[in-house]
């Protein structure tokens, strides 16, 4: 029979702060290459639909506050990154529970969104540009849900009061600023191309 290991026969991993940041970086590289794959496929196909696209003023309305919604929970994460740094629990909980009450708005704003464009005709199955356009919606929508449920988790971490390491807290906001920035590239695209 042979002992349980002890504290000293643990394996404790450390998370390197650089590696960390490094492995960050090089997935947005990845994700950013796969956004202007999209991008490029859909402006190829984008010369010949063009004449059957038009955009409704009110679909442009809707899209701009969706966007905005997304920017204003970029800036509530930064808050609560601030205030989790200054030992403020309370305040820190609330701008991160902000930050992914905004974002769930901005998914339903880009559901209300899609909802749109297939009531006016632009549906996945008539035009090819459509359906690309919401393979690139769709794929941002997804990596969004998995922002917001990393700030479930970390508002679950900090409201239990368990050790965040920094690190952590900083590559989350990473993450969620990165989808925001890459958000409003993707949308000023839309409206230069639409």
């Amino acid at each position: 029979m042979s002992a349980a290991p002890g504290p000293a026969d643990l394996i404790q991993i450390e998370c390197d702060q650089e590696t960390s940041k490094l492995g960050v970086l090089i997935a947005f590289g990845g994700i950013i290459m796969l956004f202007v794959t999209f991008l490029t496929s859909f402006s190829s196909m984008l010369i010949k639909e063009l004449a059957y696209i038009k955009l409704d003023t009110i679909i442009q309305i809707v899209a701009s506050v969706s966007t905005t919604i997304l920017i204003i929970s970029s800036i509530m994460f930064n808050y609560a990154y601030r205030q989790w740094q200054k030992n403020n629990t309370a305040d820190s909980l609330l701008y991160l529970a902000s930050s992914a009450i905004l974002g769930v708005l901005f998914l339903i704003g880009q559901i209300s969104l899609w909802q749109m464009l297939v009531n006016d005709g632009l549906t996945s199955s008539g035009n090819v540009l459509a359906g690309m356009a919401y393979l690139i919606g769709g794929t941002h929508a997804v990596h969004l849900v998995t922002g917001l449920v990393i700030l479930g988790w970390l508002w679950f971490q900090v409201k239990k009061r368990y050790k965040v390491k920094p690190v952590r807290y900083q590559l989350i906001g990473w993450f969620w600023h990165f989808l925001t920035i890459l958000w409003c590239l993707i949308f000023v695209f839309f409206l230069i191309i639409l």
